[in-house]
Formats: structure tokens, C-alpha cells, sequence
């Protein structure tokens, strides 16, 4: 016999619906017929796989979950940025801002520069106008100064 004749008697012995007498002759049935041993074993596999659907389902929901995790937390350790790197672009910032703060860019020009900064050049000793010699080169120079 062809193991399609017995779909019927299959679902029921899984099911736990046959009478005893049913039982015992569906079990010498599956004995003597390999095709229809191995039919009744994959349609029990498959209700309990069934039966677990929702099971299998939250699996799938939190396997699609932690994958999403771990993706972004692959993306975020690529962009980390080390801490002292942190700190010194803190500390570069406040620096620069103290920096615009404490000098503001007044432009100052060449006769501002001069009035501000320039002293006059008074040399330590006096000159008199009748020395020669090196005396000579130190005057002509404070001259040109």
C-alpha cells in the first residue's frame, strides 16, 4: 500500500484520536512499512515545528534585533574618537576663545606702532665733537640712529 492511502489514520495516531484496537493495528501497520514509518515521523516533526511557530518567530524577531545591534555598535566603535583627543580640542577651543577675548583685533598702523612703542635712544656717555678714532665711528653711528 502507497503511504498517501493512510494520510487520514496518520493525522489521527498523531493526534492521540484513535481507539485502542485503531492504535495497536496502525502500529503493525508502521512495523511493516518503512515509507509509511518515515511518513508518520515527518508529519510529527513538522506539528511540533508547528506547534513551536511561535517560538521560532520570537527567535527570528530578536536574532534581526541583535544584528541591528551589532551594527551600529560596530558603527560607533569605527567613529570614537579617543578621549585625550577630546580634551585637547576642549582645552584648543578655550584657549582660541580667551585668545579673541583678551585681544580684540584692533589693526593698529605704522604711526600708531611708532607713538606707542618708540623711545628715544640716549647714549651713557657724552660725545664732544673734537674726539677722532673710534669715538668717530660711535658718534657717526648714534647719528644715523
Amino acid at each position: 500500500m502507497k503511504t498517501n492511502d493512510f494520510s487520514n489514520f496518520i493525522e489521527r495516531f498523531n493526534a492521540g484520536e484513535m481507539s485502542e484496537t485503531e492504535k495497536q493495528w496502525f502500529e503493525k501497520e508502521i512495523d511493516g512499512n518503512v515509507e509509511l514509518r518515515n511518513e508518520v515521523n515527518l508529519r510529527k516533526r513538522t506539528d511540533e515545528i508547528l506547534k513551536n511557530q511561535d517560538v521560532m518567530a520570537l527567535r527570528n524577531r530578536l536574532n534581526a534585533i541583535e544584528k541591528k545591534r551589532n551594527m551600529v555598535d560596530t558603527t560607533t566603535k569605527r567613529f570614537r574618537i579617543p578621549i585625550y583627543i577630546r580634551y585637547a580640542a576642549v582645552i584648543t577651543v578655550l584657549v582660541l576663545i580667551a585668545t579673541l577675548t583678551l585681544f580684540p583685533g584692533k589693526s593698529l598702523n605704522n604711526d600708531e606702532i611708532m607713538k606707542r612703542y618708540y623711545k628715544v635712544y640716549e647714549p651713557p656717555t657724552s660725545q664732544r665733537s673734537a674726539t677722532a678714532g673710534a669715538d668717530a665711528d660711535f658718534t657717526l653711528a648714534l647719528e644715523f640712529y
